[in-house]
């Protein structure tokens, strides 16, 4: 398939690792927070495992923009090349509509739409493979690994219950196979639902 539909394609991240292999941070969820959360990680030294529930390729409802405030990260996280060469529209303004059909347009600050800082709009499966590929990539680099079609099923603490200490997942839908792994560092990147974050 030509580079125009590259995120309609699977993402290879490599083997499931072995149960209670421990890292230095799990990151739960691969979408834009904890992709980049995972690819800065790794970036800078760490040793990641990154889990994400679905499997590429996939798609989420949610709005498709990224906001000039975030290319900054996209720049340091080396996807913005990838993402300007793929199909895009850039940001120059934003309008406002009520129900009535009553519409306002508010332009961006020039100089921003110029220096293309302003913003792209694009579908978010687009976007969310980019960053997932990229994150991948180099936690992979780095001695991490990745999990697709991971679920999150027991957010592990210490004796106490003060801190969290790792998590057991399962694989591979339904009748999947559990695994167990240990961090010293979780981030709870997934949504509203993030079992980490709910812990």
């Amino acid at each position: 398939m030509g580079e125009s539909g590259f995120w309609n394609q699977p993402i290879e991240t490599g083997e499931i690792p072995d149960s209670n292999s421990n890292y230095e941070v799990i990151v739960v969820g691969g979408g834009p927070g904890g992709s980049a959360a995972a690819g800065y990680l790794a970036m800078g030294g760490k040793r990641v495992l990154l889990i994400e529930k679905g499997v590429w390729p996939r798609d989420k409802v949610c709005g498709d923009a990224v906001g000039g405030k975030s290319l900054g990260h996209v720049k340091a996280l080396g996807v913005k090349d990838r993402l300007e060469s793929s199909p895009h529209f850039r940001v120059n303004g934003i309008v406002f509509s009520s129900p009535n059909g009553s519409t306002v347009r508010v332009a961006l600050p020039e100089d921003d739409v110029e220096k293309m800082e302003a913003g792209y709009s694009l579908p978010r499966q687009q976007f969310d493979w980019i960053l997932f590929e990229r994150a991948s990539s180099l936690v992979l680099e780095n001695g991490g690994s990745v999990i697709q079609g991971g679920d999150v099923r027991e957010v592990k603490t210490n004796e106490d219950g003060s801190t969290i200490i790792g998590v057991d997942v399962r694989v591979g839908g339904r009748k999947g196979e559990m695994y167990s792994y240990n961090a010293d560092w979780i981030v709870g990147a997934g949504g509203y639902q993030c079992p980490v974050a709910k812990k």
